[in-house]
């Protein structure tokens, strides 16, 4: 399944125009990103969206819906896959 996105009025956003699945996790319509939040001196390696969108889509939405350590961590190893 393909992430469409639209920039958000806040340039540093995207924001999902569908819902998004991956291994049965489903972003809704509407979601927010920041994108990847690296450092802005490794952008040419590891651009903030353009190769891991789809991974920060992920990883933003699990991250919000953690609500242990643990979740975290899973939601760590989801972005990393």
């Amino acid at each position: 399944m393909e992430l469409y996105t639209r920039t958000d009025p806040n340039p540093d956003v995207e924001v999902t125009i569908q819902q998004y699945e991956y291994k049965g996790i489903v972003v809704p319509e509407g979601f927010e990103s920041d994108g990847a939040s690296t450092p802005r001196i490794f952008w040419a390696i590891i651009p903030p969206f353009k190769r891991v969108k789809k991974a920060a889509f992920i990883h933003d939405y699990l991250c919000r819906k953690a609500k242990s350590v643990e979740e975290r961590r899973a939601a760590d190893k989801v972005f990393k896959e």
